[in-house]
Formats: C-alpha cells, sequence, structure tokens
C-alpha cells in the first residue's frame, strides 16, 4: 500500500512536471511551426510599432530560440513612409534580436531585455521653413528617454554597424554617423558600462562611461559619460533622478579643443581657424524640456582674434529660449609687403559684440555692435546689428542672411544698412545697402542744439562691401533736406584716387544766407551774402584738400586749399587764383572762420582744439588775384 501511494505521488508529480514542461513545448510548437510564420511576422511588426511608435513593416523572417528566455531575432525590419515624420525621409534595421521570457509572453507580457540592433540605418532630413513655419514634427524626446531608462534592457542594449545621415535645409549643416559600436552592458558592481567607437563625418570618435549603481535613493543614478572626437575632449556628469511626471537631470558639461581647425574642419566649416577653445556648462531640470545654464565658451585663434560665448538656452531638446552674449576682439592684421596701406574708407574693424536670442530654428542675432577704428568717419561703433538666419552654405562659410545694421543712435540711427554677410568668422563676403541719415549739424562737427532742426539732415544711400578685398564704404551719395538755410550734397568718388589711403568726395555747398545760417548756430554776424562751393573734398590720413571753385559774397576764388600737421603743427598751404577780389568779402572770410571756431564740437573724438589752430598756424599759400576792388577804386596784377 505504501508503494502504490509512493507510485501515485510519483506519477502526480510527473504529470505537473509534464503539464509545465508540454505548456512551453505546445506553445513553442505554435512559434517556431512554419505555418505560423506570417503570424508571428505580424505580431513582430505589432510589437515594434507599438514600441517605437512608428509604423513598422517587416519583410524577413521571425526567428526564435529554444529556452524559457528566448531569442527572438527579427530580420528586415523598415519603417512605412507614410507614418513617419516628415523630417525622417527613412528608417531600416537588418535585424534586431532581444531576448524575452517565454511564461511572461504565454501570459501576454513582452518585456525585452538584452536588445542588439544589428545595421540600424535613420536618414533625418530638416526642410527649410516654409512662412516661418517649422516643417518638422515635434517628438516627446522627454517620453522616449524616460522609457528607455525605465525599460528593462537600459542597461544590456547593443547598436552595431549602425549609420544616422542628417541634414539641415535651414542651416546647411550635413552630418553623418557612423556606429561601429556603441551601447551599454551591466558591470560586476550592479552599474552600467558605456562604450562606443564610430566616426562622425568620418572622423574617429571613442565614447565610455559609467553609470552608478543605485544608492540610498533606489530612484537616482549618478553617471559619467566622456567623449573623443576630432581633437575634442567633453565630458557629461551629473545625476538622473527617476521623478513624476517627468524625470530630473541635473550635470556638468565640460569640454577642450586644442586644436579648432581639426574640429571645425569635420563639420565642413571654412575659415581661418587655428585655435584652441574650452567650454562649461550647466544642464538641469526634466528630462524633456532641459535647461542650459551658465554657459562660458572662449575661442582664441592663433591670429589673435578671440570669441567669447555666454548666456543659458531655456530647452535645449527643442532649441528654443536662446539667450546668449556673443563678443570678440580682432586682432591688427599685419601690412603685405606689397600693400599700399589700409584704405582710409576701410572700416577697420576690431572687434563686435551682441546678443543672440530665438531658436535653433531661427536664430536671431540681436544688439550686436561691430567696433572700428575708422576714426575719419565717425563711425567708432556700428550696430545693432540683427540677422534673421545663420546658414553655412556649401563652401563651409558660416554667413548671417537678412541682416539689418544701424549706427548710430538707436532711437535715431544715423545708418541703415540691410543684406547678408557670406562669411562671418571671415568677415568675407558682405553686400550691405541701405541708406544714411546724420543731423547736418553732427555731420559737419557744429553744435546747434536749439537750431539744428533747422540746418536739416544729410540723407542718402550707402554700399558697404569688401568686393576689393577690404571691408568699407563702396558707395555713397547723400545731400542735405529739410533746411533752407543751405543745400549740400556729397558723392564718393572713386574713379581717380591717387592712392588707398586717399578719401575723395564730389562736393556741392550753397549757403544763400550766411548770416541766417550763423545765427542758426547762436552766432550773430554782419551781413554776408552767398557762400557756396563745388569741387572736391580730399581726406588721407595726412591731410584734407579741397580743389574747385568758392564763392564768398561777390569773389569767386578757385584752386586748391591744403590743411595737414607737420611736426604737430598745423600748416595750411595750396594755390589760389582770384579773377576780382571784392576787399569787404576779406572782412567776410575771417566771418566764417569765425563763425565755425565758435560752434566748433570739441566734444567729438575726431578733432583737436580748433580754439589755437590760429596762434601756430603755418601758412604757405600762392595767392594769385588779377585785380583788387574796393571803396570805388581798383588795383590789379598783384
Amino acid at each position: 500500500m505504501r508503494r502504490s501511494w509512493s507510485f501515485l505521488i510519483s506519477v502526480c508529480f510527473g504529470l505537473v512536471v509534464l503539464l509545465l514542461v508540454a505548456l512551453p513545448v505546445v506553445a513553442l510548437v505554435l512559434l517556431y511551426g512554419a505555418p505560423f510564420e506570417s503570424w508571428r511576422r505580424a505580431q513582430a511588426e505589432a510589437l515594434l510599432s507599438e514600441a517605437l511608435d512608428l509604423q513598422t513593416t517587416v519583410s524577413g523572417p521571425v526567428d526564435i530560440g529554444l529556452g524559457f528566455e528566448p531569442t527572438v531575432s527579427i530580420f528586415g525590419i523598415a519603417s512605412v513612409p507614410s507614418d513617419q515624420p516628415s523630417d525622417v525621409k527613412g528608417m531600416t534595421t537588418k535585424n534586431l534580436n532581444f531576448k524575452v521570457s517565454l511564461l511572461r509572453l504565454l501570459r501576454g507580457s513582452a518585456d525585452l531585455n538584452s536588445i542588439v540592433v544589428d545595421g540600424l540605418k535613420i536618414d533625418i532630413e530638416i526642410p527649410v521653413d516654409v512662412d516661418g513655419e517649422p516643417q518638422s514634427e515635434d517628438t516627446d524626446y522627454g517620453g522616449v528617454i524616460r522609457d528607455y531608462v525605465r525599460s528593462p534592457f537600459a542597461g544590456d542594449i547593443v547598436l552595431r554597424n549602425s549609420e544616422l545621415t542628417y541634414t539641415n535645409r535651414e542651416t546647411g549643416f550635413a552630418l553623418r554617423y557612423d556606429f561601429a559600436r556603441i551601447g551599454g552592458r551591466p558591470s560586476a558592481n550592479g552599474g552600467i558600462l558605456i562604450e562606443g567607437t564610430g566616426t562622425i563625418n568620418g572622423e574617429a570618435l571613442a565614447l565610455e562611461g559609467n553609470v552608478e549603481p543605485p544608492g540610498s535613493d533606489s530612484d537616482q543614478r549618478k553617471f559619467t559619460i566622456t567623449a573623443s572626437h576630432a581633437g575634442l575632449e567633453s565630458s557629461l556628469a551629473g545625476t538622473y533622478t527617476k521623478a513624476d511626471p517627468a524625470d530630473m537631470l541635473e550635470a556638468m558639461l565640460t569640454g577642450s579643443a586644442p586644436s579648432l581647425s581639426k574640429f571645425l574642419a569635420i563639420y565642413e566649416i571654412k575659415g581661418e581657424l587655428d585655435g584652441n577653445g574650452d567650454l562649461s556648462a550647466r544642464l538641469s531640470g526634466p528630462i524633456g524640456s532641459l535647461k542650459m545654464s551658465d554657459l562660458d565658451l572662449k575661442l582664441a585663434f592663433e591670429s589673435g582674434d578671440t570669441l567669447q560665448l555666454g548666456g543659458s538656452v531655456a530647452d535645449i531638446v527643442t532649441g528654443e529660449g536662446l539667450d546668449l552674449t556673443l563678443s570678440g576682439a580682432r586682432a591688427p592684421r599685419a601690412a603685405k609687403e606689397d600693400d599700399e596701406g589700409k584704405p582710409l574708407y576701410d572700416l577697420g574693424i576690431t572687434g563686435f559684440s551682441g546678443r543672440i536670442v530665438g531658436s535653433l530654428d531661427t536664430v536671431l542675432v540681436r544688439d550686436l555692435r561691430i567696433a572700428t577704428d575708422s576714426v575719419k568717419t565717425s563711425l567708432h561703433e556700428i550696430g545693432p546689428i540683427s540677422a534673421e538666419r545663420v546658414w553655412k552654405d556649401p563652401q563651409g562659410r558660416i554667413g548671417l542672411y537678412d541682416v539689418e545694421v544701424l549706427a548710430g543712435d538707436p532711437d535715431r540711427p544715423s545708418v541703415r544698412v540691410a543684406g547678408t554677410i557670406k562669411d562671418v568668422l571671415e568677415f568675407q563676403g558682405v553686400d550691405l545697402e541701405g541708406e544714411i541719415d546724420f543731423e547736418t549739424a553732427e555731420f559737419l562737427d557744429l553744435t546747434a542744439d536749439k537750431r539744428a532742426a533747422e540746418l536739416g539732415h544729410l540723407k542718402g544711400n550707402v554700399v558697404i562691401s569688401d568686393a576689393d578685398g577690404s571691408l568699407g564704404i563702396e558707395a555713397l551719395t547723400a545731400k542735405v533736406v529739410d533746411s533752407s538755410l543751405l543745400s549740400l550734397s556729397i558723392h564718393l568718388v572713386f574713379d581717380d584716387l591717387p592712392k588707398v589711403n586717399e578719401l575723395k568726395f564730389a562736393t556741392h555747398l550753397d549757403i544763400p544766407r550766411f548770416k541766417s545760417f550763423a545765427a542758426a548756430l547762436g552766432t550773430d554776424i554782419e551781413q554776408l551774402g552767398a557762400v557756396k562751393f563745388d569741387g572736391t573734398v580730399t581726406e588721407s590720413d595726412e591731410k584734407i584738400s579741397a580743389t574747385g571753385t568758392t564763392l564768398v559774397g561777390e569773389t569767386t576764388i578757385k584752386g586748391t586749399l591744403v590743411g595737414m600737421l607737420s611736426q604737430g603743427r598745423p600748416v595750411l598751404s595750396g594755390d589760389i587764383a582770384i579773377a576780382l577780389l571784392h576787399l569787404p568779402d576779406v572782412i567776410k572770410l575771417a566771418s566764417i572762420r569765425s563763425v565755425y571756431l565758435a560752434n566748433i564740437d570739441e566734444a567729438d573724438a575726431d578733432i583737436f582744439d580748433y580754439s589755437k589752430v590760429w596762434e601756430t598756424l603755418l601758412v604757405d599759400l600762392q595767392i594769385k588775384v588779377a585785380k583788387i576792388s574796393g571803396g570805388g577804386h581798383g588795383t590789379s596784377h598783384i
């Protein structure tokens, strides 16, 4: 009887074991059987489409290995073009291998772990915005990262022989990532080891990192990730915290590039970029809308130029909320042996400063100001400058497009030009056109605070470019408007410049009643009559000269007057011819001098102390007078 009970127990136990084994076996027969291949493919498509949130097709076989945790291999995976985001041109995978618990699978749960992806290819293309509307669709990056971190395969996933092609038609950048291997695997202490090798645009990339095991707070994990690429050494270290409704990140990003030219050449950026750079920034906040703060990027070039970028980005995931400060200094360029010197009309850029706002899709340059050493044009600072788009052209030049440049008083700019700067790193490819609008008193360096409006404004058109190899003013035509006190027109002449360091204006000046003109400046003089000039005014670093015909009262004067400094002392020279000199007009000439000296704007940096000019003035004039008339009597041939 005892033996019978023992046999019965053995049989029952055997039946239980048989039942436990038979169920998986029956399931495996269904899973492995050739007639069920289409069913397995449909289940794989449903599983992948749900996991990727993207309609997916499977064209190859679906193989399942033996065991309670079998390996599933899916071949020929591809996204459905009609369902993928507009900026994703294609996604294919050679094969995908993962492990899944068979018992959980039978219970309807398909938790994956230990994933290996082989031959993943993704092609992303960001189109040009139309009417300012983004052409790409929003992606919940925070949700994707959250789901990945909390998944059972987060610590054991590998991508092999994978490619990512990224083309941004809006900015002109194109990147190709090739990963021989990248992923993470469990470490002996319960953490995760991260490693990766590959290339970016053909330049080697090495990636390694470590996620520490959980500490006292199981929802927090400390991590460190370092990358080496094209001479750039970067590190991201901090803490990842699981939280609801969004996971949080606190980390520091640091980087150092001993060779900027090597690094930027990978991204096909052209320019004289030999030098080095350093970067540091803090990343914080919800993983789906990370903020960057305390940004400090410093670049130093072998040419002596420097550039610094600082500030914050409200959301680096979407690229929104740029609030950056930009500043730089340009070292003086050594003159070439065959160079005659810097043209006087060259703006002489010495540095710049400004702000960058907007988003990565629509980078806006605001309040950019360019410092110059162009004393002769009174443009010591150009700006603010705004640009609606930053773009890298096929030649690798970083340019600013839809640029607007202002100079002078921001509330009432005296220069307003617009156009493009095709190479902002080299200040080349500049093509700006626009208008100038100076108060006439300001243009003539005169003080007329109370009645300045009566002198009108000098308005005209200006072209700034580097077409001749030197950034400067290429064309300028202007005239005084809104004034009954004077008529003035100027035109920049380039046809017959004898030297590059000279600047010549064709000039017409007509003051019909000089007494009224002087009164507007606050000076009372005797009746003077008309003052006119037609000719050219030429200026250089050493001198200023006027050649043409001048009318003062009734006297017409022809010839050239030259003013210059010789050993620190002013010198007036020239050759003047007068057909008929009316003696009363000599007094009038003295009145013109006194009016100008009484109203010169001594605060202007362009000038020196004119009040003492006549105390030390050296005069070397050749004056030819055919006839003199005065008091009813005359003389001639002086």
